[in-house]
């Protein structure tokens, strides 16, 4: 069995936001580890090596904006 990755973006975000995953299983950590690399530039292309951590870095910033703002747009926290 295949290790998961499971988040409330992978649950909640919709389709264009999380890869192409609305329902079902959750990706796996392989997915979800190039899902987060090219929110920060990784290109993933075939003669691409594996991405590095200061793009996994900047994707992983960019997933927290994105759910973030997620969380707000759905009155799912309050601010202020």
């Amino acid at each position: 069995m295949p290790t998961t990755f499971s988040s409330s973006c992978a649950a909640d975000l919709p389709h264009s936001v999380c890869g192409g995953r609305v329902g079902g299983d959750p990706p796996t950590t392989a997915e979800a580890i190039v899902f987060i690399a090219k929110l920060g530039g990784y290109l993933a292309r075939k003669s691409d090596g594996p991405p590095g951590t200061l793009v996994l870095w900047r994707g992983w910033k960019r997933l927290m904006d994105l759910v973030e703002g997620y969380d707000i747009a759905t009155n799912n926290k309050t601010y202020g």
